[in-house]
């Protein structure tokens, strides 16, 4: 119903409706004026509704690529996320596995808390373990060397030598082989196999594998971890087989320092060097020092394994042998015994270690007299060692020496004599020339020489044994004092008692430092010594005499 009130005003609406504006004739709403704007900018218009319809169009676009990608990643996570899950559950039940075969392994292992390794159905096990590994895991190569490193060390430890080096070495081949050059493992199996060889009597092989083991450990691990002490106390126990003693002390100072620096009271491997360690004091004459040590040892072992650990048989041994050289033998018998049935139990009665044992409890019943039980233990002893260990083992050669020095000491030196003579010449070959028993058949002989009246020859031999005994072990070692006293001996027999009385006046000095005060020993070098002075001074008196004449 809207009029115009004048001829103006209709021209006026006419000119807005031309040129693209709203007329007042219309309703005055926003989309009558967003019309006519967009009428007469049609062309920028059309380009902005273009190029919004453009920037949606790329913006939608976009956002649905971000949209895919985002799922994509997030399943890609999720499927990373349920295969390291799926790897790590692998990983468990492997593990598992592994540690289930390994335990079915151990209950074989001797040296291990609760062992069944004198049970022949444990032996059957461990066999049959061993029967069907076969050619399993070929395509799992560190698996398979695990478990042929599990199966060969208790092998080894069992004394089945021919048994444990072929798997050994495959375990080291295979890691030798393997392109992630796990340098400890490498160096763990060393360790085992410079164990393997030292326990079978090959001290070249033992050597190397121990001296790749300890350089293996130094580079990875510095040379302050305690896992470096362990091949170096076992490389040490290699050299002293050999004669090697200095180099053997070096190594063993070391590891004891390692121990003692990072505070490790508790663990096999402590009581280990502590053995070796009064073992050497007790070569060097301080025998009241070897004697604590080893009791420390006994301490440390217990703790780890209780009281029939086959480390604690050890250091009963090795404390038994110290009391023998106090003169105690009646104390050193029951820690020999103790030793003997652990040993037995733990690793059968034909095993190297309770050969070794009756070794020196026929020994201490012998110095007591009882000969007809020592021989019977030493030939058992030597018969078990020659089928174990070969006819020129060290063992072997201990053996054979003691039998012969006891025929001697039974007053057949004409029998003695020519074993002495096959063994010093077996042992310079086998062991070298300043081993302990090197040196103990050369000294023997220059005494059986002595009985049979070769003093001459006796005297040349008695004292190169001494020099070389006093240049390995030092001034106070073990054999020190009874080369002096068979020197003395062969001067007082050659009558010429002034030369024996300094000799016997230093085992007087030997026996005081190492026997306790109410030994035998002691009282017994005082009076060779009294009878010496005596007959020097009778000696001299008559010079005298003639002299005067």
């Amino acid at each position: 119903e809207r009029r115009y009130g004048s001829v103006h005003e209709l021209r006026l609406d006419l000119e807005r409706h031309l040129a693209g504006f709203p007329v007042s004739a219309r309703p005055d709403t926003w989309s009558y004026r967003l019309g006519k704007l967009l009428r007469r900018h049609a062309l920028a218009a059309t380009a902005t509704a273009v190029g919004g319809l453009v920037v949606a169009a790329v913006t939608v676009g976009f956002t649905l690529r971000l949209t895919a990608e985002r799922d994509l990643t997030r399943a890609a996570a999720t499927a990373a996320d349920q295969q390291r899950g799926r790897a790590e559950r692998q990983r468990a039940e492997t593990e598992e596995v592994v540690e289930f075969l390994e335990g079915l392994f151990r209950t074989s292992d001797p040296y291990t808390e609760g062992s069944r390794a004198a049970d022949p159905e444990a032996l059957a096990l461990l066999d049959r373990g061993a029967a069907t590994l076969g050619e399993a895991f070929r395509e799992r190569p560190r698996l398979r060397a695990r478990l042929l490193h599990s199966l060969g060390r208790i092998y080894s430890r069992l004394e089945r030598f021919d048994t444990a080096e072929p798997l050994l070495l495959e375990a080291l081949a295979l890691l030798e082989a393997s392109p992630e050059e796990p340098r400890l493992e490498i160096a763990e199996l060393e360790v085992d196999l410079g164990a393997h060889y030292t326990a079978a009597r090959q001290p070249e092989r033992a050597e190397a594998a121990l001296r790749r083991a300890l350089d293996l450990r130094q580079e990875v691990l510095g040379e302050t971890d305690a896992r470096v002490a362990e091949p170096a106390v076992l490389l040490a126990n290699v050299l002293h087989r050999q004669g090697r003693y200095a180099e053997g002390e070096e190594l063993l100072a070391r590891a004891v320092a390692i121990y003692e620096a990072l505070d490790l009271p508790d663990g096999q491997q402590h009581a280990l060097t502590l053995l070796r360690l009064g073992q050497s004091q007790l070569e060097r004459g301080d025998v009241a020092l070897a004697c604590a040590t080893f009791g420390h040892a006994v301490e440390v072992a217990e703790a780890r394994e209780g009281a029939e650990g086959l480390t604690v048989a050890a250091a009963l041994k090795s404390i038994g042998r110290c009391t023998v050289e106090t003169g105690d033998l009646e104390a050193a018998l029951p820690l020999f015994r103790r030793a003997l049935a652990i040993f037995e139990k733990r690793l059968g009665e034909d095993s190297t270690q309770a050969s070794d044992v009756r070794q020196n409890l026929a020994y201490t019943l012998y110095a007591q007299g009882q000969v007809e039980p020592a021989f019977e233990l030493f030939g058992r002893a030597l018969e078990s060692a020659r089928t174990r260990l070969g006819a020129q083992s060290v063992d072997v050669l201990a053996l054979r020496y003691n039998l012969a020095a006891m025929r001697f000491e039974q007053g057949d030196p004409g029998t003695a004599e020519p074993e002495l003579r096959r063994l010093g010449d077996e042992m310079r070959e086998h062991l070298g020339p300043n081993h302990k028993l090197t040196l103990l058949a050369d000294l023997t002989l220059g005494q059986v020489l002595s009985d049979l009246g070769r003093l001459d020859e006796a005297e040349t031999r008695i004292r190169s044994s001494l020099e070389r005994l006093e240049a390995t072990f030092g001034p106070r070692g073990q054999y020190v004092g009874l080369a002096l006293a068979s020197l003395a001996e062969v001067h007082r027999r050659q009558g010429e008692p002034g030369r024996a009385v300094p000799l016997l006046e230093r085992v007087v000095e030997l026996s005081r430092a190492t026997q306790s005060p109410d030994s035998p020993e002691i009282a017994e070098a005082v009076a060779r010594l009294e009878e010496a002075r005596q007959e020097a001074a009778a000696a001299s008196s008559g010079r005298r005499q003639r002299q005067s004449r």
